[in-house]
């Protein structure tokens, strides 16, 4: 057997399948409009609920610190390494002397929302506002004043000295003073009568500056006077960061980073190569190659190699414990109030929030489960409660959880019970016209159909269908909570209960459209039923084992998540199972579903694990950085019995072979044969079935269009038995 760990960088929430990591999550679920590192490992963010995050082991870990204000915090200025401000809208600004560890309010002098600030002198401070206003300190920020000096919104100032300020906002009109905001010219950064909105600017000289406009960037040499395009980027400009006179960068709102090195005459895209879609918002830097980059659902992200590649530090602390796969690629995730998509089999995710998360809200909403067959064919079910009520309701979607429709329930103390698809049908179980519990279906988009009521004293717990026509529903009589399965063969019209051996109780059911099904039962036991559901026996009988949830692929191949969050597998249609350490210990994991025998998920608490072998290799996403050179390690331990793993590094994507070699030369085993991306990476040999001796392994890397091994190299190692 061999078993390969993979460190990629891809993903919005963390994957683990070792022991000695833990989650980087930032938390609360906030969109971060300000971020401030001061070193790698001292730096903080904030941004709509009045909850500032700080870290100061790197992201390893986030503490919240509540702020005087609740407003959206924009940005932070800091004067020094440890004095410096917070400012947002409403005209809030707080002030903090620890480094953010805690703040005090100040008095503004508007309620106009603040955008930027600028140092004039050692107690001097310039601030831009909407409403066209400036704010002033000549005090360091113990008081504040305002003027209006246009009829937009201001949202960025630039002090070049005493007298040269430059301003820009809302408008393709650039403002600048020569005696220090006495009076103001005026230049349009463009004629062809567009009225673009500038976000920011920046002069690295009097003569030399640059201004995004929406998704361009703009340069001028002339102090302003003219104004020359110089860059597009593919979507709207959030931020503008020059490192020194020469280089600079741009954030784009949904990732991409452009770069100047020559003061902002051209730009290029420089990455990051590893972007995903939730909204970035700003950026901060302390040095030339270190950034730090905020945005919405919590993302925080740091880049070590001036924005080329990104590692996230923060960010959504998902848990995948209701997921949904149709395909390899295709999938929808659920977690509190959000709705989580995925078309690259988990790479990345898409975030959508619906609904309130704050539970003193009526409308305080989390998604209890979800199920796909199909990209055009899904459901979840919501629950909604607040202080007084709750009621559930389900809704459906046609395009993979992008958006959702056809809502059945919704009113005062309706409940759901469970939902399944087949093809282009989805049947539900709830309590929506009825006191009762009732069983509903839809299909093609249409409307929702109640097909069978069955008594009010029945519990269920669990439903599935082998086809579109036969299905069972398991659960417990609520006066005898003795256990209970009916099935249908006529699509739910009718339905007649199935006696059950006697058993534990029962809570989960995994019909297949080959005839059989499984129920599993507490303490590890497992019915089988070989004819649609009609008769059953215990196939599994206690075995010491709580398993969460089970899951059969088909008649051979079942998996299981164990109490003790460990994956059990079986290949003989659920007789045996062999345990396999999948996650960190401190992670709960809760759900596992697997597509076709290669192609399988695993989720729990902030944990996502994929395989693409079966179970023998779990990609995982860590907070490390992409390796410089190829290097592969000496296996550990060695000698070994009967499994040893090897550690190789990888630079660059390519087709990586990793072979074992007896001591005649003679290829024994090859433990991997695929493409892989730029990593770290562990492979396991387990070589129980291998007589002791000397042996070597050799790894070969060819790059695409290689037709000579760009990397090889081989080591001995000692089967001792």
């Amino acid at each position: 057997m061999k078993a390969l760990l993979l460190f990629v960088f891809l993903l919005p929430s963390i994957l683990f399948t070792q022991t000695n990591w833990e989650p980087k999550i930032a938390t609360p679920l906030d969109n971060f409009h300000a971020i401030k590192f001061f070193d790698m490992n001292t730096g903080i963010t904030a941004g709509e609920n009045g909850i500032l995050m700080k870290t100061i082991d790197g992201g390893m870990n986030w503490m919240q610190i509540k702020l005087p204000s609740k407003n959206k915090i924009n940005f932070f200025y800091f004067l020094d390494e440890t004095n410096g401000f917070a400012m947002g809208d409403g005209g809030t600004i707080i002030f903090t002397t620890n480094r953010g560890s805690s703040w005090i309010s100040r008095n503004s002098g508007t309620l106009n929302n603040i955008t930027s600030l600028d140092r004039l002198s050692f107690t001097g401070l310039i601030g831009t506002c909407s409403g066209g206003d400036l704010i002033r300190t000549t005090n360091g920020g113990l008081n504040w004043y305002s003027a209006n000096i246009a009829g937009f919104n201001l949202n960025s100032v630039q002090i070049v000295d005493a007298a040269n300020w430059y301003v820009c906002g809302d408008s393709v009109v650039m403002l600048r003073t020569t005696n220090s905001g006495n009076t103001w010219l005026r230049n349009k950064i463009d004629t062809s009568g567009y009225n673009y909105i500038m976000k920011s600017v920046h002069f690295t000289d009097i003569n030399t500056g640059n201004v995004t406009a929406f998704s361009a960037m703009y340069h001028t040499t002339n102090s302003g006077v003219n104004w020359v395009r110089t860059g597009n980027t593919s979507g709207e400009c959030k931020s503008l960061r020059f490192v020194n006179a020469n280089t600079g960068y741009v954030l784009t709102y949904q990732g991409p980073i452009f770069r100047t090195t020559n003061t902002g005459a051209n730009w290029n895209y420089i990455g990051p190569g590893n972007v995903y879609y939730t909204p970035w918002n700003n950026f901060d830097n302390i040095d030339t190659n270190t950034f730090f980059i905020c945005g919405n659902g919590g993302q925080i992200i740091r880049s070590t190699n001036k924005c080329t590649t990104i590692t996230h530090i923060g960010g959504l602390g998902a848990s995948y414990n209701n997921f949904s796969f149709y395909s390899i690629v295709g999938g929808v995730s659920t977690y509190n109030n959000y709705i989580l998509s995925t078309f690259t089999g988990g790479d990345r995710w898409k975030i959508d929030s619906r609904g309130s998360n704050n539970w003193f809200e009526p409308t305080f909403t989390t998604f209890n489960k979800v199920k796909f067959s199909s990209i055009t064919n899904g459901a979840v079910i919501v629950h909604n409660s607040g202080p007084f009520t709750f009621s559930d309701y389900i809704m459906r979607s046609s395009d993979g959880g992008n958006t959702f429709y056809g809502i059945l329930g919704g009113g005062t103390y309706q409940t759901a019970i469970d939902i399944e698809t087949i093809g282009d049908i989805t049947y539900a179980m709830g309590r929506f016209n009825s006191v009762d519990p009732q069983f509903y279906s839809a299909q093609n988009g249409g409307d929702w159909s109640t097909l069978y009521t069955f008594n009010s004293g029945l519990m269920f717990n669990s439903m599935s269908f082998a086809n579109a026509n036969t299905g069972i529903v398991t659960g417990y009589t609520g006066s005898t909570y003795q256990n209970f399965v009916t099935r249908t063969t006529n699509a739910g019209l009718n339905w007649s209960d199935v006696d059950l051996p006697q058993c534990k109780r029962v809570r989960k059911a995994n019909m297949l459209n080959d005839g059989n099904g499984y129920i599993l039962c507490d303490s590890g036991m497992i019915l089988k039923s070989t004819n649609f559901g009609l008769d059953w026996s215990v196939h599994v009988g206690t075995n010491g084992n709580y398993y969460k949830t089970i899951n059969f692929l088909d008649n051979y191949h079942g998996y299981a998540i164990t109490a003790s969050n460990k994956l059990a597998f079986s290949s003989d249609g659920g007789s045996t199972w062999s345990l396999h350490d999948v996650t960190i210990t401190d992670r709960n994991i809760n759900s596992v579903q697997f597509v076709d025998p290669l192609n399988g998920f695993i989720g729990g608490d902030s944990v996502f694990l994929k395989t693409t072998n079966g179970g023998l290799t779990f990609i995982t996403i860590q907070q490390n950085e992409l390796p410089v050179r190829y290097s592969v390690s000496q296996n550990y331990p060695n000698p070994f019995n009967p499994v040893t793993n090897i550690k190789f590094e990888i630079p660059k994507s390519g087709m990586v072979r990793i072979s074992i070699f007896d001591l005649l030369g003679r290829e024994v085993t090859k433990l991997v044969n695929e493409h892989m991306q730029p990593g770290s990476y562990i492979v396991d040999w387990d070589a129980s079935n291998y007589p002791s001796g000397v042996y070597f392994y050799q790894i070969e890397v060819h790059q695409a269009g290689s037709l000579k091994g760009d990397f090889v190299d081989a080591k001995k190692m000692v089967l001792v038995k």
